[in-house]
């Protein structure tokens, strides 16, 4: 068995409840205070634009609200290689501490100050710190991981010397393959439905036939499931694989939304009471299905398939392309689910069957490889059958063996 360090361990727990905790938090945060969120939206409408704003007026400013964190994401990861590069992965993230509370003071001072302005400004910031964060956490852990993959470092420096462009992560293959892989991990995230539970639970399952109260206490149960999740995908992830929790995963979910959206429109049609309770158990069981799989997934994959000198550009890329998504779904759901309700689980349903597919047919298993391996394994065409990437894997670790063998 191997040992891990005390002191990496440490760091590592710690890195990570004081890095995309701050994502998480504010993320599921906008569940509980909505409806003290529309009262200070109102109030301060009132009071600074001589405006009285309607059930769809407040959606439209709340999912604006909401927005505004995966778009400070955004502008926060296009500094990221600045940053990282500039005061080291290290001070950047004392940087993105700082940011973090300047975030919350701004949105905790927002009722005491009666402006809704200042709660909006407090998400913005927290979104460009979450967006640092998240691009350099993983690069972090990564290089500073006790793995196998030391024996790759002097590869790996010969690599840094020749710095990589956007423009080659699409030219070269083994680069293009698993900036792709990492890519559609880190969007695919955004389209399975998670945002819908984070964000707009509450709402989701009043409109499935909850009282507030339960929708409430529901939400808090969802909320610790993840909690509970992220702690088992800590003990399964290297025992599993990458690909057996992507593939499993993303057909779960599909699986879990088809049945939400079913049994929310028999609460809603016919006013049955066990149906909306139903979806409570829908909703745990996706955020525990997604809190073991997908969801650590999205940011590693990316990380363990590029190489080092392209993995600050492309991990930037990955946190671009998942807040991307999450603005799309964000501004798009509320107003689909007002007007078709139920159905409008169809954007989840959809994305989430197909990455299914695509990982299961395209996806190479990275467990127990170097960083060498892997990018043996994505410089060859993609294989078209589980069966024919056995053979690949095969073929790549005899040549990894034979190289060792003959090494003096």
């Amino acid at each position: 068995m191997t040992h891990i360090d005390s002191r990496i361990l440490l760091t590592t727990i710690v890195i990570c409840a004081g890095g995309s905790f701050h994502f998480g938090f504010r993320l599921i945060s906008f569940n509980p205070i909505e409806s003290i969120m529309k009262r200070l939206l109102n109030d301060t409408s009132l009071r600074h634009y001589h405006t009285e704003l309607n059930d769809q007026g407040f959606r439209a400013a709340w999912s604006f609200t909401v927005n505004l964190l995966p778009i400070g994401n955004i502008f926060g990861t296009l500094f990221t290689p600045l940053v990282s590069q500039r005061f080291g992965r290290k001070n950047s993230m004392y940087i993105t501490a700082v940011m973090s509370m300047v975030g919350s003071l701004l949105s905790g001072l927002a009722s005491t100050a009666e402006s809704f302005e200042l709660y909006a400004a407090g998400v913005f910031v927290t979104g460009l710190a979450c967006g640092l964060i998240l691009s350099i956490q993983p690069l972090y852990l990564v290089e500073i991981s006790p793995t196998q993959v030391r024996d790759d470092i002097m590869a790996e420096i010969e690599m840094e010397s020749r710095p990589i462009s956007s423009k080659q992560l699409f030219l070269k293959p083994y680069l293009r393959h698993g900036f792709t892989f990492g890519l559609l991990a880190a969007a695919g995230v955004s389209f399975c439905g998670i945002s819908a539970i984070s964000s707009f639970s509450t709402v989701v399952l009043k409109e499935a036939g909850l009282s507030e109260h339960n929708a409430q206490y529901a939400t808090i149960a969802i909320s610790i499931n993840s909690v509970v999740a992220s702690c088992i995908s800590s003990l399964i992830t290297d025992r599993l694989g990458r690909r057996p929790l992507l593939v499993v995963g993303y057909a779960t979910l599909t699986i879990l939304n088809t049945l939400f959206m079913i049994f929310s429109f028999v609460s809603r049609s016919y006013a049955l009471m066990w149906a909306g309770y139903v979806c409570v158990v829908i909703d745990v069981s996706f955020t525990f299905v997604f809190g073991i799989g997908p969801a650590p997934l999205q940011w590693y994959v990316m990380a363990e398939m590029v190489p080092q000198n392209a993995r600050s550009l492309a991990q930037s890329w990955a946190v671009i392309s998942s807040a991307a998504g999450l603005i799309v779904v964000n501004l798009m759901f509320l107003s689909l689910n007002g007007v078709i309700y139920e159905f409008a689980y169809l954007v989840f349903i959809i994305p989430s069957f197909s990455l299914a597919i695509y990982f299961y047919r395209k996806f190479p298993e990275t467990k127990n490889k170097t960083i060498i391996q892997i990018m043996e394994l994505l410089s060859m065409p993609p294989p078209l059958s589980p069966k024919a990437r056995s053979r690949t894997d095969k073929l790549v670790a005899v040549a990894t063996i034979s190289g060792s063998s003959e090494a003096p």
